[in-house]
């Protein structure tokens, strides 16, 4: 009611937004937030999993059992938990992001290109687009470069995207190009 108060003919009905939001168990948000609060690392992986098996499709805590498992290096089993991040989640993008990279990592560089793709056509920043580009360069596809060339020209502090669109010509033959870009570094 607050919101069609607010924002008369904007805001959904009651029951559209009942609707849109999912019911979750009490134990499971408990569960959730306990892991928030909790200090030691043991302790969160065990609440934020207690939540999950609670509730499945609770997508927070499988947000933060995939951050977490990404921050230890554990690529498998990251990918498996970011994988499980609900489209209406807040952490969508950056679990689509940080999956990309564990898929990466694992050299699942197809589902990586797919995660980097989602995110480049939400939020189009240079980091996506150069990552992007990796992953479609171990794939030896032309649209690399382009990606390349993407944060390249968004940000041309970065020695790094020199470097990938230096490095994407030479493979093709452009020694000229790559010349000058690595010249740029």
């Amino acid at each position: 009611h607050t919101l069609q108060y607010l924002s008369p003919g904007t805001a959904p009905s009651e029951a559209e937004f009942a609707k849109r939001q999912p019911s979750i168990r009490v134990d499971a948000i408990e569960s959730y937030i306990r892991g928030l609060v909790s200090t030691s690392a043991e302790e969160k992986s065990k609440f934020f999993a207690q939540a999950v098996r609670l509730e499945p499709g609770f997508s927070q805590p499988s947000f933060e059992l995939g951050r977490m498992a990404w921050q230890h290096k554990e690529y498998k089993p990251a990918s498996d938990w970011l994988a499980k991040v609900s489209p209406s989640d807040p952490h969508y993008h950056e679990a689509n992001f940080l999956l990309g990279l564990s898929r990466y990592q694992t050299k699942d560089f197809s589902g990586a290109e797919k995660a980097f793709q989602m995110v480049a056509n939400e939020v189009p920043l240079s980091e996506v687009f150069n990552n992007l580009g990796a992953a479609q360069s171990r794939r030896n596809l032309p649209s690399a470069l382009d990606n390349f060339k993407k944060a390249l020209s968004q940000d041309q502090s970065e020695p790094v995207y020199y470097f990938n669109v230096g490095y994407t010509l030479w493979k093709k033959g452009d020694f000229a190009g790559a010349l000058q870009n690595f010249k740029a570094l």
